[in-house]
């Protein structure tokens, strides 16, 4: 069966949960976990788009057999909620079940997601790789708006 660890920490107004499923079992186990504070579920987000398996309640993933998979949120706490009166545990393990043999390896199957959330996922970093862009040599000539003619390059030593 799948154990869930987790640890919470208050900073600000913010609950910052963080969580450890373990899956001591010999087979891949896919697994839920729920939210159990009261303000709204916050996941990690990548480009404004929320980390695969998130969603409003909770995370939805694959844990390897034998291994551990760390997980985090955030959620506002609540009017005058103070730390010592949030819920022990955060959260808990809703369902569990043997994973099929092509998540066994990794939890892919959220990257796929044919939702617009899952396709921005997907695209990757919007970013030019920072050796496509090219950088001014040593000797190269710039050309100036003034003259309209090309001089050496005022940054290269001499």
């Amino acid at each position: 069966m799948v154990e869930l660890d987790s640890r919470v920490e208050t900073r600000d107004g913010v609950a910052l949960v963080e969580l450890v499923v373990r899956n001591p079992t010999d087979t891949a186990r896919r697994f839920r976990v729920g939210n159990l504070l009261d303000g709204p579920l916050w996941p990690p987000r990548s480009r404004g788009v929320p980390e695969a398996g998130w969603d409003d309640g909770g995370f939805e993933g694959v844990v390897p057999a034998e291994e551990r998979r760390a997980l985090g949120y955030a959620s506002p706490l609540s009017g005058g909620a103070r730390s010592d009166s949030l819920p022990e545990p955060p959260a808990e393990i809703v369902w569990t079940e043997r994973a099929g043999e092509t998540e066994a390896g990794n939890d892919a199957s959220f990257a796929a997601e044919a939702t617009p959330e899952g396709v921005v996922r997907s695209l990757g970093d919007h970013r030019p790789p920072a050796d496509a862009v090219p950088t001014p040599r040593s000797g190269d000539t710039v050309s100036t708006p003034e003259s309209g003619r090309s001089e050496p390059d005022p940054r290269r030593s001499p």
